[in-house]
């Protein structure tokens, strides 16, 4: 986890398997993956660890963060079911095809605001990215699905296992 600063309310793919059907089914939907495979160009499998194949993230308290960081699949589609203001902190800051975490504290840090309802697709072992802080009382509520490519689907980290499960 490089020892980045990951403070917010998380839920892992075994309990989201256990209480939900609609998160479980959308990443199984063949559709969703060929849409997926076809804005990236590579193709896409499940993650191995069950834990880490879907993911909720609930930052909620002034100070939340979600800290510069590298994913260890290939591919993170991110939506939004609550999301703070402009002006209220969570924004994605993101560095595309970064060499290192320490790219994102450079003027090519590109920010970007979401509403409930948007989504985004990131190729998330190359770019760097975080969430800032929240710098209010707001929610930040996104279940994120992982796709691994061929490469990383033989990736099994304790990573998810430290924050999820």
């Amino acid at each position: 986890m490089n020892n980045s600063a990951r403070h917010m309310t998380t839920i892992g793919g075994h309990m989201i398997l256990r209480h939900s059907q609609v998160i479980p089914r959308t990443y199984a939907t063949p559709e969703l993956r060929i849409a997926l495979r076809e804005i990236v160009d590579i193709e896409l499998f499940d993650v191995p660890d069950q834990v880490e194949g879907f993911v909720i993230n609930h930052l909620h308290q002034p100070g939340d963060v979600h800290s510069a960081h590298f994913d260890d699949h290939s591919v993170a589609f991110v939506m939004f079911l609550e999301a703070p203001p402009p002006d209220g902190g969570g924004l994605l800051e993101m560095v595309p095809n970064a060499a290192s975490l320490d790219e994102i504290e450079g003027q090519q840090t590109r920010r970007h605001s979401h509403s409930a309802g948007d989504c985004y697709l990131l190729r998330a072992d190359t770019t760097a990215h975080r969430v800032s802080p929240l710098v209010r009382r707001h929610r930040r509520i996104v279940p994120n699905m992982a796709f691994a490519s061929a490469t990383s689907a033989v990736i099994v980290s304790d990573t998810a296992s430290l924050l999820y499960a």
